[in-house]
């Protein structure tokens, strides 16, 4: 005769029992008198708190669900193809709506141009006789003197 280990295991392990199994166990339950049930209860380690809640789970149609297989009903792959196909449209049309906007406002921008009066002509650049522009900013020797270059500086 073995002995179990009398060691807990650090970790217990929560019991799961599969829609068939909780079928069978209602079923063996339902057909047997009160003794029956206790030694059955025993045998398989159960609780009568876990087989009124079976059978409430199943009178709901709960086992029923939980017979089917976990995760989700295979897809078809040409409806896979047609979804993935309708997205990728979805995204080109929105791309081209855009590109049609920017071309709108590309060529409304063109005829205001064309359409602007005439521009007053420009001053041509005044020069010093070694060819150097002359710097109008602040300083004698027309150095860049620092701060700002447009604003006169103070000299006490």
């Amino acid at each position: 005769m073995t002995h179990p280990n009398p060691e807990v295991p650090e970790r217990a392990k929560r019991r799961s029992y599969s829609a068939k199994y909780k079928l069978e166990i209602l079923a063996d339950h339902e057909g047997l008198d009160r003794d029956g049930k206790g030694a059955l209860l025993r045998r398989e380690g159960l609780y009568v708190s876990l087989i009124s809640e079976w059978r409430k789970q199943r009178d709901r149609g709960a086992l029923e669900a939980l017979a089917a297989k976990p995760g989700r009903a295979p897809v078809d792959p040409i409806e896979r193809e047609n979804s993935r196909l309708r997205q990728r449209v979805g995204r080109l049309e929105e791309e081209l709506d855009t590109a049609r906007r920017v071309i709108e406002v590309q060529g409304n921008s063109r005829r205001c141009w064309r359409s602007s009066p005439p521009t007053a002509p420009r001053r041509p650049a005044a020069s010093r006789s070694d060819d150097r522009p002359i710097d109008r900013r602040v300083g004698t020797d027309g150095g860049y003197q620092g701060g700002s270059p447009w604003v006169r500086m103070r000299t006490r």
